[in-house]
């Protein structure tokens, strides 16, 4: 649009110096038919047309439409062609109602239709850094993240709440019929990742924080929690069982009648309920998977890492004291 704009200026200018152009010469003509009458030699009148002629030179005319025409033809070429980046899927749709899936980089047409450039790959994080309701900017090639959100609060299998760091990537496919099933699903990446690729990752993480509780965490459990929340984001959330447990505790005494000095009566139950969740397996003894709608239309996850798990100040306060 920027070079079709600078044409019509172009033109505008050409046209102006045209119209002012045959109004110096006419003037000029004026002039001369003047001279003749008032008794003036052809030497005078010439001497006084050239002090009045148009003082622009013609080349300036010629100039301008010489330029004209070139930003008449840049404006031509951006809307037959684009320049396809490196790093970018593009969704390609010509006047004539062909669709195209670029991937590839260089120049390719799309003649006076519209382009859409999706990342081929799509990060997100979740970090304390991040301030707000986290922001989403999945086109914009400076920036490091698609989406960032600020910290997660997560619970724990213990009931212990936690502030999680995490980053997921998410790999688009790059095969036509995939890549169109995506495009017309969700239409733009901000929609992508607002429907689909952000809440399967907020998901796997509160899937992983049920699977264990925040001591097991802080006493050598940091590999498994890492390796579990990899294994759901890359192959989908476990299938669980919440099972309850009654088991045996020793009772304590009570004190409530003096004459009987140690030899207190019970006090409270002897039993407790523990509560755990359990994976459950297949007949190969494999844990069974839910697979997630990014897998079924062709996304991959090819990076998932927690960064930092932080707990409340409290438990912080019992393990230090542990």
């Amino acid at each position: 649009m920027l070079w079709i704009f600078l044409a019509i200026l172009t033109i505008i200018g050409i046209v102006a110096l045209s119209v002012l152009k045959t109004k110096n010469e006419a003037k000029l003509e004026r002039m001369r038919i003047n001279g003749k009458d008032q008794g003036y030699d052809a030497e005078q009148i010439e001497r006084l047309v050239e002090a009045e002629r148009f003082p622009v030179p013609g080349l300036v005319r010629t100039g301008l439409i010489a330029l004209t025409l070139v930003f008449v033809g840049l404006g031509g070429f951006n809307n037959v062609f684009f320049y396809a980046e490196p790093g970018y899927v593009y969704h390609v749709r010509t006047i004539m109602g062909e669709e195209r899936v670029i991937s590839g980089t260089g120049y390719y047409y799309h003649l006076f239709g519209r382009v859409n450039d999706w990342k081929r790959e799509m990060s997100v994080q979740a970090s304390r850094h991040s301030s707000g309701q986290g922001t989403m900017d999945s086109e914009n090639e400076s920036s490091n993240m698609s989406a960032s959100l600020p910290a997660i609060k997560l619970i724990m299998l213990d009931q212990v709440d936690a502030q999680v760091q995490a980053t997921a990537r998410f790999q688009l496919p790059t095969d036509r019929e995939s890549f169109l099933n995506i495009a017309h699903s969700y239409r733009t990446p901000e929609n992508l990742l607002r429907t689909s690729l952000i809440p399967q990752f907020q998901e796997t993480l509160k899937a992983t924080a049920s699977l264990m509780g925040a001591e097991e965490y802080y006493s050598g459990g940091r590999t498994q929690f890492q390796n579990d929340f990899e294994t759901q984001m890359v192959n989908g959330i476990f299938v669980v069982e919440r099972t309850e447990t009654v088991v045996s505790v020793k009772q304590t005494k009570g004190s409530a009648n003096a004459s009987k000095g140690v030899n207190q009566d019970d006090f409270g139950d002897d039993t407790k309920t523990v509560f755990s969740v359990e994976k459950v397996l297949d007949s190969n003894g494999q844990p069974k998977l839910k697979e997630s709608k990014a897998n079924r239309i062709g996304i991959a996850v090819v990076e998932a890492r927690i960064t930092d798990v932080e707990p409340n100040a409290k438990f912080s306060e019992r393990m230090q004291l542990k």
